[in-house]
């Protein structure tokens, strides 16, 4: 299954997207 392997792969680092993506908001709201 080579669109599971990507799709693995894409899905890996999305949390820790998510996370910097949230501590970025939170650091604008705090500066607002």
């Amino acid at each position: 299954m080579l669109t599971y392997a990507l799709v693995h792969e894409f899905l890996k680092p999305l949390r820790y997207w998510s996370a910097a993506i949230w501590d970025g908001v939170a650091l604008l709201t705090m500066s607002a």
